[in-house]
């Protein structure tokens, strides 16, 4: 009945499917290769050492995830999409945070590197950065009071100047909950009347 035994506690499954989870959620173990190692440390060193893969093996290991991908590719594709990594595809290169990727991109524009001006979006290709700027200017200018849209910076500060539901500031480009903390500000920081 139990005729899989673990080698390293003693335990016996019915199965080795079972044996198999069972090392992998209890043991150093990788279930591609088949090998049981005495730290972590030893199986994260196998899982980046290509040399101790077996033949026909693929490891695509992120360290930073404890994740191992089914193929180098698969890895590349965690970086690119996980939010968790501040990564290159073109460059495959990695950045210590969003500001120096994106400092990366701003110095990088060689047709690989794109970066959306209004929402600092990047894109390394050029068919989805275009997609992006035509497909919804207005999501680049919106009200953050009444969160409408508007596509163009001029036409987002033409409704705040204009609309009865704000109370904006032309001169210095703040927003004030009614008009009585708007006429305030504008005495006592530009010493003016609301008319002037």
């Amino acid at each position: 009945m139990y005729h899989f035994r673990c080698v390293d506690c003693g335990l016996f499954f019915t199965t080795q499917e079972k044996k198999e989870r069972h090392l992998a959620s209890t043991h150093f173990y990788c279930g591609k290769c088949r090998i049981l190692y005495d730290s972590l440390d030893e199986m994260h060193a196998h899982l980046l050492d290509e040399e101790s893969w077996i033949l026909g093996v693929e490891h695509g290991f992120c360290v930073s995830c404890n994740s191992d991908f089914d193929s180098e590719e698969e890895l590349k594709m965690h970086y690119a999409t996980d939010i968790r990594h501040h990564y290159c595809s073109p460059c495959e290169e990695h950045f210590q945070n969003a500001a120096d990727l994106r400092v990366h991109f701003l110095e990088n524009r060689d047709g690989e590197h794109y970066v959306c001006e209004q929402c600092n979006e990047l894109y390394t290709d050029e068919g989805s950065y275009e997609e992006h700027i035509t497909q919804n200017p207005e999501a680049h200018y919106y009200c953050e009071s009444c969160l409408e849209g508007f596509p163009s910076r001029y036409a987002l500060v033409a409704h705040k100047a204009f609309s009865a539901l704000h109370f904006y500031c032309e001169r210095c480009d703040k927003e004030w909950e009614d008009q009585d903390f708007l006429n305030l500000h504008i005495v006592k920081e530009h010493g003016a009347d609301r008319d002037n």
